[in-house]
């Protein structure tokens, strides 16, 4: 006889034929409610503390009461079914599920009629989910089996280019070897040769000796050669008189000009660059101040082009660099690099430096000394607004995702936030509107930006005005770093242009205005000299152009004359001979 301890202990195939549980994966099923039990009655439990079932007898003989789970199942997830509120789905420790409602704080391991379509939808959206993440898991391994195949067939790529290398050296070597050999037995053949040459000089020395004397003082110089018959006539008959082989230069006579005794290489040097550089000047017709080094030497009377001073030339290129409004940030390779219309190598005043390398030393003079100004008067404006330094931090640093006091922390140990003359509360104050403005659509941050341009006095932004040196006035507003410098100066760029000059200013003293007159006349004498260089090389070209117009002319007419003296027929000719021998009789 079993004891009851041993019934209550019951295998799970008990447990999967009870009805309290119901499987997660049965969408057509009815979750714990089928046709037999259609009828019965919800009995309301505060808690689910353990399945209804028949007190008698169970079932099957399973008493789920006594069921030593109980003590340690416990709620694990609560899942919320959209459109059933206020019931939501919560699954235990040990896999089993009930519903429960928020509101009555009831409990049903048996689902509810209605409510059984929110689980079913529930459970059908979470076996997809389910699904997708065990696809996007199996693409993974698949794309990284994939990665781990395409790294070994690289290994084996480098290896096979490894053993290719290694052969290539190989051959490398074994060519090597093989130029080796041949050269030592071209030395050892010339070797041979060479005492093959001693031999036969030993043994004609003898016969030199028994040659009678002539009585010549150059009898020293004469040889005895053999001539063959495949030399010519006349290189026989000087051969016999001279005494000497052919093609040998004559004892005590030098080689000939233009065969030097050793070939060797050409040497290269520094005045055949100069001479290639003076041809292809000649060759464009320029002036030898007008390329290569303009600086170093000397030239000739009137060489050096038409007249203006190296610190006029220097001075009329920072104008050009001015007016243009070059960055001295930017790099000199960058500038030249542009194309445009409105480039610097468009510009006459380009030229009135020789070369590049002038051009580039008086470039980084100017960006220099103009980085220095305007480092100052950053320095003299902060010092007048400190809004001015902490909107330029603003434009570079905020961005919507950042709160304030995330930004705070963030930027804590930049100086503008740590700058006194500037309260908290006013940074905090321009940070929100700042990014408020950041919201805004692109076009209203344009528009109001043309507004805000529109109200500033012409004293302080004009023609003259550069984007480096923009007024306090704008820099100072919101709505000038609402926008990303490269929407915003094209937009100042066309407004300036459309602004009248500089008005006179009445606020300078006598000295500053007639240190302005001596800059404005030292510009205006060197444009001036600028345009007479440039008048008087169009003359010279315009000079050059009537020239080879008319050389080109007299060569088509000495051409057509040619021509014409040529076109003599048969008949022409018959008739001259005629006229000629009439004019031979007597």
């Amino acid at each position: 006889m079993e004891s009851p301890a041993k019934k209550l202990k019951m295998s799970s195939p008990a447990l999967g034929t009870q009805q309290d549980f119901v499987s997660f994966g049965d969408e057509e099923g009815t979750f714990g409610s089928t046709e037999k039990d259609s009828t019965d009655q919800y009995t309301p439990f505060r808690a689910p503390k353990e399945p209804r079932l028949d007190r008698a007898h169970g079932r099957n003989g399973y008493d789920p009461r006594r069921d030593p789970r109980n003590a340690r199942d416990k709620p694990k997830s609560r899942h919320i079914l959209p459109g059933y509120e206020p019931w939501v789905l919560v699954r235990t420790k040990f896999r089993r599920r009930f519903v429960h409602n928020t509101q009555t704080k009831e409990s049903f391991w048996r689902i509810p009629k209605d409510v059984m379509p929110g689980v079913i939808e529930f459970e059908r959206w979470e076996k997809d989910g389910q699904e997708k993440a065990e696809n996007a898991k199996w693409a993974e391994q698949q794309l990284q089996e994939m990665r781990d195949k395409s790294k070994a067939e690289e290994v084996n790529r480098d290896a096979d280019e490894e053993g290719r290398s290694r052969r290539r050296r190989s051959e490398s070597l074994q060519r090597d070897d093989e130029e080796a050999l041949m050269a030592e037995l071209a030395a050892q053949a010339e070797h041979a040769e060479e005492q093959d040459a001693k031999k036969a000089f030993t043994a004609t020395q003898p016969l030199q000796s028994q040659i009678p004397e002539t009585g010549l003082d150059s009898d020293s110089e004469y040889e005895v050669v053999e001539v063959t018959d495949s030399e010519g006539e006349g290189e026989g008959e000087e051969e016999e008189e001279t005494g000497e082989a052919p093609g040998e230069p004559a004892a005590g006579q030098p080689p000939e000009d233009g065969q030097p005794e050793e070939d060797g290489p050409v040497e290269f040097g520094e005045d055949d660059i100069a001479w290639q550089l003076a041809a292809m000047g000649e060759d464009y017709g320029l002036d030898p101040g007008e390329y290569g080094d303009a600086y170093e030497k000397e030239w000739e009377e009137g060489a050096e082009g038409l007249p203006l001073s190296r610190e006029d030339a220097t001075h009329l290129f920072r104008d050009l660099l001015e007016d243009h409004g070059i960055s001295p940030f930017t790099p000199w390779d960058k500038v030249i690099e542009d194309e445009s219309e409105t480039s610097i190598l468009n510009d006459q005043r380009y030229t009135v430096l020789p070369n590049m390398r002038a051009r580039k030393e008086a470039f980084d003079s100017w960006a220099k000394d103009k980085a220095t100004r305007l480092k100052e008067e950053r320095a003299a404006t902060a010092k007048r607004d400190p809004k001015i330094p902490y909107l330029a931090l603003l434009q570079d640093k905020a961005t919507p995702k950042l709160y304030w006091p995330e930004f705070k922390r963030k930027y804590k140990k930049e100086p503008e936030l740590n700058d006194r003359k500037l309260s908290d509360k006013d940074r905090e104050k321009l940070y929100r509107d700042h990014i408020g403005r950041l919201k805004l659509p692109e076009s209203t941050r344009k528009a109001d930006l043309q507004i805000l341009l529109k109200g500033v006095p012409l004293k302080s932004l004009n023609r003259d005005t550069q984007l480096d040196s923009l007024p306090q006035q704008l820099l100072s507003h919101l709505h000038f770093v609402s926008l990303s410098p490269n929407a915003r100066d094209p937009i100042i760029k066309a407004h300036i242009q459309k602004l009248p000059p500089a008005p006179d200013d009445d606020d300078l003293t006598d000295e500053q205005r007639a240190e302005e007159d001596k800059k404005r006349e030292e510009r205006r004498r060197r444009e001036q000299a600028m345009a007479e260089r440039v008048r008087k090389v169009e003359e010279e070209r315009r000079r050059a152009d009537k020239d080879e117009d008319r050389a080109r002319r007299d060569l088509r007419e000495e051409e057509r004359e040619l021509q014409r003296a040529m076109a003599v027929s048969s008949r022409g000719l018959s008739s001259h001979f005629r006229e000629d021998r009439a004019n031979s009789k007597p």
